[in-house]
């Protein structure tokens, strides 16, 4: 997904701020949200590129995605050592295990991308009616 970069979007996202639906930080190249009414891993991120767009992310907010990268080399690192043993049963087990968990982490991205597209367009519909009404 794709926002356009305007005056209209900074005011938008301020107000999902100031109305405590998500906490996190705005600036004119990137923005980052997360959400505040649960406790959760993820984050949002907007990046501004040469498009004159912010194109939406999602990654695990400090230290989670630190342990998460390490935990997935380690888990690749069994995976080559269990491989020169030529033991099978634990290459298809870490191997399960890494793909779970890797679409695990894009599925609750998704998610979360979704819970904030619809905050934002929420928002934008309200702010909207308040401009003109």
């Amino acid at each position: 997904m794709k926002l356009e970069n305007n005056e209209k979007l900074f005011k938008i996202l301020n107000q999902i701020i100031l109305e405590e639906h998500y906490k996190g930080m705005i600036s004119p190249t990137s923005f980052e949200f997360q959400r505040a009414a649960k406790s959760n891993n993820i984050r949002i991120i907007g990046v501004l590129k040469e498009d004159n767009l912010f194109h939406l992310k999602h990654d695990y907010v400090f230290p989670t995605n630190y342990s998460f990268r390490i935990f997935l080399v380690c888990l690749l690192v069994a995976i080559v050592v269990f491989a020169i043993q030529s033991n099978w049963f634990p290459i298809i087990l870490f191997f399960a295990l890494g793909i779970g968990l890797l679409m695990s982490f894009r599925v609750k991205g998704e998610k979360q991308k979704e819970l904030f597209l619809e905050r934002f367009i929420e928002t934008k519909k309200r702010l909207f009616k308040e401009d003109y009404s």
